[in-house]
């Protein structure tokens, strides 16, 4: 009987004190804009939901491949020491390895391309042309 086995983002799999999306605003030089959302979203996260409409807007204007690029990177950078061993050791127990997150979806897709995941889900931002 196959088992399931889910990580989250930042903490486990990844090693990074920031969200993906935090780090490929800050990479894309959107610093000041990044930290004035974050800022805005601590002020008003217990009201109700807030701030993805704002997020995506931060990546306006940015082409696919360069958020692809960048999550690599990202993923590269950041992936947990040990992790691909710990994975493999799950799968080869009779785990269903996931990767589930609320950062961007080329982020998760970039984990499981690393780690040989079985299934993800990220935020997908919309893109035009």
């Amino acid at each position: 009987m196959k088992k399931l086995l889910v990580f989250n983002g930042s903490g486990t799999l990844l090693d990074s004190e920031i969200s993906g999306f935090r780090w490929l605003a800050r990479e894309l030089g959107k610093d000041e804009e990044e930290k004035e959302h974050l800022a805005k979203y601590q002020r008003v996260k217990r009201k109700g939901p807030w701030g993805l409409p704002e997020l995506a807007k931060l990546f306006e204007g940015v082409e696919k491949k360069v958020i692809e690029e960048k999550s690599e990177k990202f993923v590269k950078y950041h992936l947990m020491r040990g992790a691909e061993e710990l994975v493999t050791g799950l799968k080869e127990a009779g785990y269903f390895v996931a990767f589930y997150s609320s950062d961007n979806i080329e982020i998760c897709e970039a984990v499981k391309k690393q780690l040989g995941l079985e299934d993800i889900y990220g935020t997908r931002l919309e893109y035009k042309k």
